[in-house]
């Protein structure tokens, strides 16, 4: 008896159905890893008004788990793995669209610098 499957029994083989044809992992690694990098900004320049506010921020949080003695160097932790992440990330783009990338937060760095 031949069970009936006509299948390969494969999940990944069916990739019409997904709309995911244009994504590309590298990108959305790098484009994670840049975005952490900017939400950690973002909350260190905000944690006073955060705490204030009652808003969740990173290094609240931080402090919250570890202590204020100790948060910040676990912050400093927490940059580093992230910004070898985002090192990482880079390296596997295209070096033109790398380039452009860079370019690009440089101009948004000297708009935002002024």
């Amino acid at each position: 008896g031949g069970g009936g499957d006509s299948g390969s029994g494969d999940a990944g083989d069916d990739d019409d159905d997904d709309g995911m044809d244009d994504f590309n992992e590298v990108h959305a690694s790098f484009l994670a890893a840049s975005e952490l990098l900017v939400e950690i900004s973002d909350d260190l320049f905000d944690y006073e008004e955060d705490v204030a506010a009652g808003s969740f921020n990173v290094y609240r949080c931080l402090v919250a788990v570890y202590g204020p003695r100790c948060a910040a160097a676990e912050m400093a932790r927490v940059i580093t793995a992230a910004e070898e992440e985002y090192e990482a990330a880079m390296r596997l783009l295209d070096p033109s669209l790398a380039e452009r990338y860079r370019e690009r937060c440089r101009e948004a760095t000297r708009a935002g610098g002024g």
